[in-house]
């Protein structure tokens, strides 16, 4: 993905496990966030998601991401 040029950039380390990109996206999406790119790169039991926004993301939005069962960690990178 490169340079973040987007207001906000979200890391999830993650199982690699299916449903879990439509959580992360689910919770962006209620939270009115767009999400301007998405990368999303697995290994054997684990994967790491990078999400760029348009706009930040709440503290609640960030805690909904990490109470998601199969999440490792959540880290905003900008």
């Amino acid at each position: 993905m490169g340079t973040c040029v987007a207001v906000g950039r979200i890391a999830i380390c993650h199982k690699n496990i299916p449903n879990m990109i439509s959580q992360f996206t689910k919770i962006l999406g209620a939270e009115g966030l767009n999400i301007a790119d998405m990368t999303n790169k697995s290994k054997g039991e684990y994967a790491y998601t990078l999400i760029d926004l348009e706009s930040a993301a709440s503290k609640e939005a960030l805690d909904e991401l990490k109470a998601i069962e199969g999440v490792s960690r959540v880290r905003v990178v900008k």
